[in-house]
């Protein structure tokens, strides 16, 4: 486990919270139970166990998991391209100019198709708002944008059959 999260999956842990992860190519499905007393500065070890069946699985295989945290509040999924650095979004305001918002990174999720996510809680914005995301090498505070919209959102918008 990366050593940014081990406090809070701690905690979870001593409450009793059920946590979960799945194989990120195989479906099984895991518990986890504790984590290993020591770590090293890039995190400590897990130990799961297993739920269902092992099909799939050999013994001393490393396997990539996806950890299931509990729901945060108050958080937004946006592509990867959306961020400037680590933390920052740029939203655009109604005369079409960049407004740079500060965000919290709180980790990963994955889309509808399967695509990384990353999870942010966003200090300043309110839902429905427009945020870009294309990387802009030379985004700035005010710069003036022209939005293009994309097929899948022109789609979206025509009424269906």
């Amino acid at each position: 486990m990366p050593q940014g999260f081990l406090a809070e999956l701690g905690e979870w842990l001593e409450r009793g919270e059920p946590l979960t992860a799945m194989a990120a190519d195989g479906g099984q499905r895991f518990r986890l139970q504790r984590l290993a007393g020591e770590s090293d500065p890039g995190g400590t070890e897990a130990i799961l166990a297993l739920e269902g069946e092992a099909a799939g699985l050999r013994p001393g295989a490393l396997v990539p998991l996806l950890l299931q945290r509990p729901a945060v509040a108050e958080a937004m999924a946006v592509p990867f391209s959306a961020l400037h650095g680590s933390d920052v979004l740029y939203r655009i305001d109604d005369e079409s100019r960049l407004r740079r918002h500060r965000v919290t990174r709180l980790g990963e999720t994955l889309a509808a198709d399967g695509e990384r996510w990353a999870l942010v809680r966003p200090e300043g914005l309110a839902a429905g708002e427009r945020i870009i995301v294309t990387h802009l090498p030379n985004a700035t505070q005010g710069l003036r944008v022209e939005v293009a919209e994309s097929e899948a959102s022109l789609d979206a918008s025509e009424p269906q059959p």
